[in-house]
C-alpha cells in the first residue's frame, strides 16, 4: 500500500515477457468488422509499435478473421485501420503457415533427425519464435531471418543438414526470401 502511494498509484508499463501472450479479445460488427482487444490487464504498452502487443495481435489474426479495424482498449482506446494493419496481417499469414507446418510434418523415423536443428519441425519452431519476438523485423528483413536460420546449419551434425534446412524453408515459404 505504501509503495503504491510513493509511485502515485500509477501502473508501470513494462513489456510482457511471454511471446505466447495475447490479451482477451472479441469481434464486433457495426459498420465493419472490428477486433476489440482488452488491454486493461496487460502489463505492456498498448501500441502496435510495442513488439509484444503486436505479437499478441498477430497471434489472434493468424487463427481468426481479419478485421478492417483493430481497437486496443484501455483508458484511452487506440484504433488502427486496414492500412496500419498490413504488416500485422502479413506476419499473421506467416505465423499460420508456420503453425500448420509444425503440425503437419511427420516425425522423422530416426531419433537423431528428430532432435536435429535442421529438421522441418525445429526450423518451423525456430521461425515461429523469431516471428513472435519481433513480427515487423521478421517481415521487413528476410535476410536477417535467413542468417538466423542458416546459423542452425552449424547445429546440424550430419551431411544432410543444408539439404534439410532448404527443404524446411520451402515448406514454410521462406525459401524465396532466404536464397
Amino acid at each position: 500500500m505504501e509503495g503504491a502511494r510513493r509511485q502515485g498509484g500509477r501502473k508501470k508499463l513494462v513489456p510482457a515477457i511471454d511471446r505466447e501472450l495475447k490479451c482477451p479479445h472479441a469481434y464486433c460488427e457495426e459498420e465493419e468488422l472490428q477486433l476489440e482487444i482488452d488491454c486493461s490487464i496487460c502489463p505492456g504498452d498498448q501500441d502496435m509499435r510495442n513488439r509484444r502487443c503486436l505479437s499478441g495481435i498477430v497471434q489472434i489474426l493468424s487463427s481468426e478473421a481479419v478485421p478492417q479495424t483493430v481497437i486496443l482498449k484501455r483508458h484511452i482506446h487506440k484504433r488502427y485501420r486496414e492500412s496500419a494493419l498490413l504488416s500485422a496481417c502479413e506476419a499473421a499469414q506467416e505465423l499460420a503457415i508456420l503453425t500448420r507446418t509444425k503440425a503437419i510434418v511427420e516425425p522423422a523415423s530416426d531419433r537423431r533427425c528428430q532432435t536435429c536443428g535442421a529438421s522441418t519441425s525445429n526450423i518451423a519452431s525456430s521461425l515461429r519464435h523469431i516471428l513472435l519476438d519481433d513480427p515487423i523485423a521478421y517481415i521487413k528483413d528476410p535476410s536477417a531471418v535467413a542468417r538466423r536460420v542458416r546459423a542452425t546449419l552449424n547445429q546440424a551434425n550430419c551431411d544432410k543438414g543444408p539439404k534439410c534446412v532448404e527443404a524446411s524453408l520451402s515448406l514454410t515459404r521462406r525459401r524465396s526470401e532466404v536464397s
